[in-house]
């Protein structure tokens, strides 16, 4: 009868060996989790509170104006023309959706290289001629899925987990019109 049991109690060891193997091969408690310690680059951005924008790049200034709930645009060298709200917005959205981890470097000198010296784009953001947000926008990742960025004042460089510039860096924001001519 002991031996009866024996081959039991084998069988038992055997079944919660393969169970803890199992548990280990498939829950792999030793990988690092992919837990995302990531921040908003602008936190408690308030977009509704912002009524001027300029977009400076290659020292020319693009300013955007918002009265009365309606966005116009004036640069350097034009006259005040409508700004398309819905590219401002779509600007605004990419700009909360910003996030951000470690800074990449500190270094003064890097700035340089990652074109976050004012060389590429700046942009700064006013309530009120009150600046809230003065930032600049640099070259893209190698992998080309982000831009770095780094705030003005600061030395810590980000890279964004998404590409921006491209929704900064544009020669207008003017509204696209189109006229239909209709020979009769």
């Amino acid at each position: 009868m002991q031996k009866k049991f024996y081959g039991t109690y084998i069988l038992i060891g055997v079944l919660f060996i393969l169970a803890g193997l199992a548990y280990l091969f498939f829950a792999q408690p030793w990988s690092k989790k992919n837990t995302d310690t990531s921040i908003s680059f602008y936190q408690n951005f308030n977009q509704d509170s912002i009524n001027k924008i300029e977009i400076i790049k290659a020292g020319k200034t693009l300013t955007l104006t918002k009265e009365n709930d309606k966005w116009t645009e004036t640069s350097n060298d034009s006259e005040k023309k409508d700004a398309d709200s819905s590219l401002i917005s779509t600007m605004f959205s990419k700009l909360n959706a910003i996030k951000i981890n470690d800074p990449i470097t500190e270094t003064v000198d890097k700035q340089v290289l990652f074109n976050v010296d004012g060389s590429n784009v700046q942009v700064k953001m006013y309530n009120n001629n009150q600046t809230v947000a003065n930032f600049y926008i640099g070259k893209y990742t190698p992998d080309y899925n982000g831009n770095y960025i780094r705030q003005d004042g600061e030395n810590k460089i980000y890279r964004t987990n998404g590409l921006i510039l491209s929704y900064f860096d544009k020669a207008t924001f003017v509204k696209e019109t189109t006229t239909n001519n209709v020979n009769q």
